[in-house]
């Protein structure tokens, strides 16, 4: 658990380098990519998350632009990794900004739940990785190689000149 703004911050911004760099491997014609009719296509999942950033924070109480809750998916992989860009450099502004430490203790209300500022922040990256993971065996089906954020996927390791591990 987080014990100051500013370790969040900086854990959240080093994320944040890591998952732009998936951001950066969408092409417009992967975004249409889903598992299945009716299920999120690639492109909205990507754009959950960009969507989800400035919801999530500003539920939990800060200041910061909401626009992006009002738009469609974009139609360009671009547009969405600049939003994605966009949004975390502003959390991590609004969140220095508007938060000290002693709101990592304070309650609020958070989807009908009482969480506290650290579950918040906690929650923030969980659910970010939740949905990069579905990112990831979309941009597969895509014929992507996605980022690989949290450790080297397959063709790193084989570029490392090693097999991954069996486990």
């Amino acid at each position: 658990m987080y014990t100051t703004v500013e370790d969040f911050v900086q854990e959240y911004e080093q994320d944040a380098r890591e998952a732009q760099k998936m951001f950066a491997e969408l092409t417009d014609e992967a975004l249409h990519t889903s598992v299945a009719d009716g299920a999120r296509n690639l492109g909205r999942v990507a754009w959950h998350i960009v969507q989800s950033v400035p919801e999530m924070l500003h539920t939990a109480g800060l200041k910061l632009d909401t626009s992006v809750l009002e738009q469609a998916v974009p139609k360009t992989a671009h547009e969405i990794a600049e939003a994605y860009q966009r949004v975390t450099a502003e959390a991590a502004k609004a969140l220095r900004e508007q938060w000290d430490s002693a709101e990592l203790a304070r309650l609020r209300d958070m989807y009908g739940m009482k969480w506290d500022g650290a579950k918040v922040l906690m929650c923030l990256i969980g659910h970010e990785a939740h949905h990069r993971g579905q990112m990831s065996v979309l941009m597969r089906q895509a014929g992507l190689v996605p980022h690989g954020v949290y450790g080297p996927h397959k063709e790193a390791w084989a570029g490392m000149g090693m097999e991954p591990p069996a486990v």
